[in-house]
């Protein structure tokens, strides 16, 4: 389904260095990582865009770093508009199931981050574990 140009090394230390060390949220660090490892250009709207998905979207829902990997195979799948694109809706639906098993039964911020903070690292547990899951939709998809 993808092209093997975007590659399948994914570089846990670009995510490490976005959330950790730069201050971004989940959302932001994940779609960052994944611009500077895929090659895709990001404008400040575009991460101002996935921003406020971060926490939740603020309020403990949906948790930002799964958020932002939906935007990403997103990015990566649609080649004019969603509707035209039959397989986005299996692609996102299988991610999200994948997801709520490797946080333990939720998919939501408020459910996840108790179990995977760690002090002085916020929830980079959830971040890196996200973005880890992601390189294995990838390499799935370009076969």
């Amino acid at each position: 389904m993808l092209s093997s140009m975007w590659g399948t090394q994914m570089d846990f230390e670009l995510v490490r260095k976005y959330y950790l060390e730069n201050g971004y949220n989940c959302a932001e660090a994940t779609l960052m990582a994944m611009a500077d490892e895929k090659g895709f250009d990001l404008g400040q709207d575009d991460i101002k865009l996935i921003g406020a998905f971060g926490g939740g979207m603020g309020c403990g829902e949906a948790c930002g770093a799964l958020c932002a990997s939906i935007a990403i195979l997103g990015k990566l799948l649609i080649r004019e508009k969603a509707h035209a694109t039959p397989e986005l809706k299996a692609v996102c639906t299988e991610y999200v199931t994948r997801f709520r098993e490797t946080m333990g039964g939720s998919i939501d911020c408020r459910d996840i981050k108790p179990r995977n903070t760690i002090e002085g690292q916020r929830c980079y547990k959830t971040v890196k574990d996200n973005y880890e899951l992601l390189e294995e939709t990838l390499k799935k998809l370009e076969k």
